[in-house]
């Protein structure tokens, strides 16, 4: 990974360098993101080598990741998630499954209060252990 710099005042976490990959872009905020007390990520001042499109969507994503993890709702392993999150144009696309009504509640009021997100298209489901559950 390219060095990068990182500044905070007032739980805001300015980021500056440039980074080898759009993957480790996301990583980079999603990690900042999910640190408990971070109010916000600035990335005004952070690239990726060669990139010449817009990251915007990517740093949306990212945030919504690292929302996510810091309210411990679908846990660290980003990779065991069964949540697909992606953005386009501002609107943050959910899809896969979760494990109950309530958890499905839970991610679309983290989702709704990230900065930079315009509009949720939700369309995740219950997995198949809890659609039966009448508890949630």
């Amino acid at each position: 990974m390219s060095k990068i710099k990182m500044k905070v005042s007032n739980g805001i976490v300015y980021l500056s360098g440039q980074l080898d990959s759009k993957t480790d872009y996301e990583k980079v905020v999603t990690l900042v993101e999910s640190t408990q007390g971070v109010k916000d990520v600035n990335v005004d001042d952070l690239s990726v080598k060669g990139s010449k499109q817009p990251l915007h969507d990517s740093y949306i994503t990212a945030k919504v990741r690292g929302a996510l993890i810091r309210e411990d709702i679908m846990g660290r392993d980003i990779l065991a998630w069964t949540l697909d999150i992606e953005t386009k144009n501002g609107q943050v696309y959910l899809s896969g499954q979760v494990a109950s009504v309530k958890e499905k509640a839970l991610i679309m009021k983290v989702v709704k209060a990230v900065k930079g997100v315009q509009k949720i298209n939700d369309k995740m489901t219950l997995s198949s252990n809890s659609a039966n559950d009448s508890r949630d």
